[in-house]
């Protein structure tokens, strides 16, 4: 069966296992045009913002998220405006839930830097708690265990009920919580060049810290109707 192509099977593996990984989504031409885009804007125009950073108790420096980011990039880019415009995408949101209005594209840029520990997107969280919360991300790069792959916990879901595992603001989660995981529990999403994530984000996710290299992607948000 042709996944790609087949918006049911697609739908029908988020609702089982909270993603979908589909390679070779785009072409290694579409994504080399996306990130001399984002070069090029970056360069130009004070479009993009970083996540804050902050020390902990041990005198690290350590950042909620630390990628840049371009939010609405579909109105800049015209490779993030093709990515906004995929029917296809569309057709996977609104079968999978009430959250299927398209919001923006938001273009993000993670680098590694050996004074501070960046990932993208910070803390485990999710984004949602009582609904499904779909976003599509785009790998315009090879992206491997080490420059930061995004990571979820699959089957998670139910134990975010418990308040006790959230803090108070934007449903960040606590280390309890991912304590009650072992490592082979957490799904890293590495992939070459032009890899589709099609994801439940009301599941716990997060990137990856980075250690080397860096990260170009696309993220597709969709919203309530």
């Amino acid at each position: 069966m042709d996944v790609v192509n087949n918006i049911e099977s697609i739908v029908m593996k988020i609702k089982k296992s909270g993603y979908c990984f589909i390679e070779n989504y785009w072409s290694q031409e579409q994504c080399k045009k996306a990130i001399e885009e984002i070069n090029t804007l970056r360069k130009q125009r004070n479009f993009f913002t970083e996540s804050l950073t902050y020390i902990d108790s041990s005198g690290i420096l350590i950042s909620k998220g630390g990628d840049l980011r371009c939010r609405k990039s579909n109105l800049i880019l015209s490779t993030a405006k093709f990515f906004y415009e995929d029917e296809k995408l569309r057709n996977v949101a609104k079968s999978y839930s009430q959250c299927s209005k398209p919001g923006d594209i938001m273009c993000n840029l993670l680098e590694y830097d050996e004074k501070t520990k960046k990932n993208s997107g910070g803390e485990w969280h999710c984004d949602t708690k009582d609904r499904l919360q779909l976003k599509a991300i785009l790998y315009l790069t090879d992206v491997n265990e080490k420059n930061g792959p995004f990571s979820i916990i699959p089957f998670s879901k139910k134990y975010i009920q418990d308040d006790s595992f959230i803090r108070k603001t934007n449903l960040r989660l606590k280390k309890s919580f991912i304590e009650k995981f072992q490592k082979k529990d957490i799904i890293e999403l590495i992939g070459s060049q032009g890899s589709l994530i099609l994801v439940d984000t009301s599941i716990p996710h997060r990137g990856k810290i980075i250690e080397e290299g860096h990260r170009y992607a696309y993220t597709f948000y969709f919203y309530d109707e």
